[in-house]
């Protein structure tokens, strides 16, 4: 039975600049305001166009390099199992609460994609968890679930 391989190295950032092409799009109906006074879509139209820039000279880049470029096994179970997480992050977000549903869900991924001990994925989903709990509610005053 033949794998299939992708160019990694091409077909990422080639995806990346049409991603952010589709998200100039979208966010061309937000106002840019001046560069005294920014609205609300200036910060997307300038992160966007970066993105778009250098997933340009980089999917270029590897295509000229293409014979050099790694192939990339597919591992479809894996994939299932990371959108089947998310989904029940999703899901959990509102009852368990922001903390506690990060955290599960970053020590799952860990183990899902090849963590070999235990301890450091509870410690990076802990760390993770808690810290930007503490950038968004304490310091941003953002509320989360």
């Amino acid at each position: 039975m033949k794998k299939n391989t992708w160019n990694v190295n091409v077909i990422f950032p080639a995806c990346t600049f049409l991603l952010s092409v589709v998200y100039l799009f979208l966010g061309r109906k937000f106002n840019l305001g001046t560069l005294k006074r920014p609205g609300v879509g200036f910060l997307p139209m300038i992160s966007g166009s970066i993105l778009l820039i250098f997933s340009l000279f980089q999917t270029i880049k590897e295509m000229r390099s293409q014979a050099e470029a790694k192939k990339l096994e597919i591992r479809w179970p894996k994939i299932v199992i990371f959108f089947a997480l998310v989904s029940v992050y999703a899901l959990l977000l509102k009852p368990l609460g922001y903390t506690i549903a990060t955290f599960f869900l970053l020590f799952l991924c860990a183990k899902l994609y090849g963590a070999r001990s235990w301890i450091k994925p509870v410690i990076f989903g802990f760390l993770f968890a808690v810290i930007s709990y503490y950038l968004f509610v304490v310091l941003l005053h953002v509320q989360l679930p």
